[in-house]
């Protein structure tokens, strides 16, 4: 870790945090959460039950130490539709997680290079695009203020 964080990648912040077993101390943390909240009891007050989606079998895996953005984007994505797809009230969008998730996270986004330009919004300018035209919630709160 040393080497590679701290030599290599000159990420000091990052370093200290895996040295210190940070990240395995809050995912314990957050395994026995999830436990906690589905167990039923008596005491339990309702409405406090958690759900853990994971990815489906047969996905890739993004190893712990992949710094590839495209790799870590496809991930993000698979995320987001797999959450969306066991989160969707409607019936008719289940299943549709995957085309969401393109729609909500375009391949464009990997083309933004923060160290190229003045944040996203500045990228999207200079693209011709509006940075917000993208994102869904934005566009179905626009079409229900009218």
């Amino acid at each position: 870790m040393r080497r590679f964080f701290r030599r290599k990648l000159k990420l000091d912040r990052v370093f200290k945090w895996m040295a210190l077993q940070c990240h395995k101390m809050i995912y314990a943390e957050d395994v026995i959460i999830l436990n906690e909240s589905n167990v039923e009891t008596e005491e339990k007050e309702s409405g406090t039950n958690l759900m853990c989606v994971a990815l489906a079998p047969g996905n890739p895996e993004i190893t712990r130490m992949e710094t590839r953005r495209d790799v870590i984007f496809d991930g993000v994505k698979r995320g987001f539709a797999r959450a969306y797809d066991a989160l969707v009230e409607e019936e008719s969008e289940i299943g549709r997680g995957w085309a969401v998730a393109c729609e909500v996270f375009p391949d464009a986004i990997l083309e933004y290079d923060p160290e190229q330009c003045n944040g996203w919004a500045e990228f999207c300018a200079g693209r011709g695009e509006d940075p917000y035209a993208s994102y869904k919630g934005a566009r179905y709160a626009a079409s229900e203020s009218k």
